[in-house]
C-alpha cells in the first residue's frame, strides 16, 4: 500500500469523525452508520497497511471488564436471546471504542473533531431552547405537548433523556474545555458561550435526573483549576442559576420536585421493585431486558 493511499485513509478517517461529531445530535441512525462506516475503515486500513487492527489502551480493562460481566449475566439469564438483544441494541456502542481510540489523528483534526461536536450540540441545544418556549417539533412536523406551563425539549432525537443525556455530555466537554485551555481567551470565553448554551438546553428538557448530574460535573471540573478560580466560577454559575429562575419560575419548581415522594411515585416504585429484585437475585440479577418478567 502506497504513502498516498495511506494519508487519503487517515484523512478519509478525519473527515468521518467529524461527521460523526456533528450527526451525534441530530440523528440516531445516522450517528450510527457513521460509527459503523469508521469501525469498517480502520479494519480495511490495518489490512491493507498491515498493522495492528486495534492499539492497546489501558482503559479497554474497563471495557473489557464491563463486557465480561454482561457476558457472565447473559450466560445466566432466564432468557438468554432476549437478554442478548437488550445488551447489543442498547451496549454495542461500546464495542466500537478501540476503534476510535486506535484512530491515529493529528493535533489539528483533533480539534476540528471536537470543535466541531461543541458547534452541532450548541445548535441542537438551541434548537431545544426553541422548543421549550415555542412546543414546535420542527423536524418531525409535531407540537409537543405541554408540561407544565412550558413544554419539554426532545430536540431532534424526539426523546427529552436521549436529548439530556447528549446535551449533558456536551457540556462536560465545553465546560472542561473552558477550565483548561490555555490558547487563547476569546477560545476559552467562546467555550464559556457554548457551556451556557448548553446549560439552559438541558433545563429546557426538564429531565431531573440530568440536573442531578450538573453539580457533579460542575464540582469535579473546580479539581482541575486553581483555588482562586472557584469564586469567579461560583458567581457565574449563580448567575446563570439565578437568572433562570427568575425568568422560568417553573424550573426552580421542577426542581424542587426532586425532593417531593408525591411527585415521584413511579420512580420510587421502580427502585421498590429493583431493590427486591436485587434481594431475590443478588449476584447475578435476572438478566437484562427482563425487568418487566419480575415486576
Amino acid at each position: 500500500m502506497n504513502d498516498n493511499s495511506i494519508q487519503f485513509i487517515n484523512k478519509l478517517l478525519a473527515v468521518l469523525f467529524v461527521v460523526w461529531a456533528v450527526i451525534l445530535f441530530w440523528s440516531l441512525a445516522g450517528m450510527q452508520i457513521v460509527l459503523g462506516l469508521i469501525v469498517f475503515t480502520v479494519l480495511m486500513y490495518s489490512l491493507l497497511a498491515h498493522e495492528k487492527v486495534i492499539k492497546y489502551h489501558p482503559f479497554y480493562l474497563w471495557c473489557g471488564l464491563y463486557l465480561l460481566i454482561n457476558l457472565i449475566v447473559l450466560i445466566q439469564s432466564p432468557e438468554k436471546i432476549r437478554s442478548l438483544l437488550d445488551f447489543v441494541n442498547n451496549d454495542w456502542v461500546i464495542l466500537s471504542i478501540p476503534f476510535i481510540v486506535t484512530l491515529n489523528l493529528s493535533a489539528s483534526w483533533r480539534k476540528k473533531v471536537f470543535q466541531a461536536l461543541l458547534i452541532s450540540a450548541s445548535l441542537a441545544a438551541i434548537y431545544g431552547i426553541f422548543q421549550f418556549f415555542v412546543g414546535l417539533d420542527i423536524l418531525r412536523s409535531k407540537t409537543l405537548g405541554l408540561f407544565g406551563s412550558h413544554y419539554r425539549a426532545v430536540g431532534a432525537y424526539g426523546s427529552f433523556l436521549s436529548y439530556a443525556g447528549n446535551q449533558l455530555m456536551a457540556f462536560a466537554c465545553a465546560y472542561a474545555a473552558f477550565l483548561l485551555s490555555t490558547k487563547s481567551k476569546t477560545e476559552k470565553y467562546l467555550y464559556l458561550v457554548a457551556a451556557g448554551i448548553l446549560f439552559l438546553s438541558i433545563l429546557a428538557s426538564q429531565s431531573r435526573s440530568t440536573w442531578l448530574a450538573l453539580p457533579v460535573i460542575i464540582l469535579l471540573g473546580l479539581i482541575a483549576v486553581p483555588k482562586k478560580h472557584h469564586l469567579s466560577i461560583a458567581l457565574i454559575l449563580l448567575l446563570l442559576g439565578s437568572g433562570v429562575s427568575l425568568a422560568v419560575p417553573e424550573i426552580s419548581s421542577r426542581f424542587l420536585s426532586i425532593f417531593d415522594p408525591a411527585q415521584n411515585e413511579t420512580r420510587l416504585n421502580l427502585w421498590r421493585t429493583s431493590l427486591a429484585i436485587i434481594a431475590d437475585h443478588p449476584l447475578l440479577g435476572v438478566g437484562s431486558g427482563n425487568f418487566n418478567d419480575y415486576v
